[in-house]
């Protein structure tokens, strides 16, 4: 798909250049969104919290699905309102999202740029593991 396409050209032209990193993140969510409502073939009017959680909840992925599962940095953590969800999964159904609206509406404060580095990887194994249970149609379309 040519949001990850695009992901990878700007992580690969990066290098060192860390403030790419929260594009690199926007187009990897953009990707992910796609593929969730390709899946549900969800409308517009559902977020992409609300799709992450249907799928948590439908089993289309869950903690097994990252290779590596990080500690989240403080600064993430404290976006959950009341408690942190348990499951590493169900953290980044929220921390996803949330950080996706920052990132759009110009407010990335708070937290440094090379912490995206290890949610852009796991976004991409979330989109992985959703795939997988996407009918073989519709994968081959969104391979192209």
């Amino acid at each position: 798909m040519l949001y990850f396409r695009t992901a990878a050209k700007l992580l690969r032209l990066s290098h060192d250049d860390l403030t790419l990193l929260p594009w690199v993140f926007a187009q990897t969510v953009i990707g992910l969104e796609k593929v969730l409502r390709s899946h549900y073939q969800a409308l517009k009017v559902q977020s992409l919290g609300q799709l992450l959680q249907k799928a948590i909840t439908d089993g289309l992925f869950e903690d097994s699905a990252f290779a590596c599962i990080w500690p989240l940095p403080k600064e993430f953590l404290k976006r959950f309102e009341d408690k942190v969800p348990e499951a590493h999964a169900a953290k980044l159904a929220v921390l996803i999202p949330s950080l996706r609206n920052d990132l759009l509406h110009g407010d990335c404060h708070g937290y440094y740029f090379d912490d995206l580095l290890p949610l852009i990887i796991q976004t991409r194994e979330i989109v992985n593991a959703v795939v997988l249970h996407l009918p073989k149609s519709l994968r081959e379309t969104m391979s192209s």
